[in-house]
């Protein structure tokens, strides 16, 4: 289907209209976006328009969309930072630190998942616009890892809540769900996936921790995900959660998968990721390296240093300086 402006002309699919103009780069993109009034005056926006282009520009974004989003949020960033008196220096905005102060306190009223979207483009940014600042390195090392993916993003991971919900059987929602609360939930691998049931999920009537019981080793279910699992649990009291699979097939995983619908803006689903992006939400809890090892199984140190990227720092204050000094 094309997409159609009011004249009745054919529009592109991927396109955006900015000042009534129609924009299909990402070059058009940043030529033409401008700020609204009621979030940044023209003056500011002439004074801090140099900075704000050139930062996003330097990020190189591939999407109109993405560069679009990014274009928002680091000019809101860097008016901000200018009302706070900072210089209009890359070096001098782009610090972790003051990204964290922005996200934690001018945007304190969006939602957690905005939050989260936001505090990535500034990471992004401030990689790509500084050469002294402080931020953690870009991830490239999964390039030569086949075993390990990235993190899907909080949008991402949002995203596929809403696919498994409006799956059109049953079944395919409770596929899907199976797969996102086993691997976003508890890390598992994809054989454990298959073959997890109910009897492996157990909670402490005490704690009300929810954890599953695998041949190797005990992990704690993430309590975001908790009730849902214990929920599928009750739903499901015998056989695999994910419903029954071909065993004679090389990779029943992927067979299950490709019986779901995923939307076509949505990366591939896969467990190794799954699995990735629990290990970077259950790093940011203050887990101990060996604690880490016994609840998530075989892990490499080349893993850890390859995930480290996506694990959020402690940059506010410097607070993992003096957690490193014991404090």
């Amino acid at each position: 289907m094309d997409f159609k402006d009011h004249s009745g002309e054919a529009m592109p699919r991927q396109h955006l209209v900015i000042q009534g103009r129609v924009v299909t780069t990402v070059p058009e993109v940043l030529a033409t976006y401008r700020p609204t009034p009621a979030r940044i005056t023209g003056d500011q926006w002439r004074r801090i328009r140099p900075l704000v282009t050139e930062a996003v520009a330097a990020t190189g974004y591939d999407s109109i969309h993405g560069a679009h989003f990014a274009l928002r949020v680091v000019s809101g960033f860097v008016s901000w930072a200018e009302d706070d008196g900072v210089a209009l220096d890359p070096e001098a905005i782009f610090q972790p630190e003051r990204a964290e102060r922005f996200i934690g306190g001018a945007r304190a009223g969006a939602t957690r998942r905005t939050r989260a979207n936001e505090r990535s483009v500034l990471r992004r940014v401030g990689r790509a616009a500084t050469t002294k600042a402080p931020w953690p390195g870009e991830p490239q090392p999964f390039q030569g890892h086949v075993h390990l993916k990235p993190p899907y993003t909080p949008a991402e991971v949002t995203g596929f809540w809403e696919a498994a919900a409006q799956q059109a059987t049953e079944h395919r929602q409770r596929v899907m769900s199976a797969m996102l609360l086993l691997g976003l939930g508890a890390g598992l691998k994809p054989r454990e996936v298959l073959d997890c049931t109910a009897s492996d999920v157990q909670c402490e009537r005490s704690s009300g921790l929810t954890a599953i019981f695998l041949e190797d080793r005990t992990v704690p279910v993430l309590d975001i995900y908790a009730e849902r699992l214990r929920a599928l649990c009750r739903a499901h009291p015998i056989g695999p959660l994910i419903g029954q699979w071909n065993r004679s097939r090389r990779d029943p995983f992927t067979g299950l998968r490709r019986g779901i619908e995923i939307p076509s803006h949505l990366p591939t689903l896969t467990a190794p990721r799954l699995r990735t992006t629990w290990m970077a939400t259950v790093l940011t809890h203050d887990l101990r390296v060996s604690e880490f090892m016994v609840i998530a199984g075989t892990v490499s140190s080349k893993s850890l240093e390859v995930i480290a990227p996506y694990v959020e720092g402690r940059w506010t204050g410097n607070e993992y300086m003096h957690k490193a000094a014991g404090r």
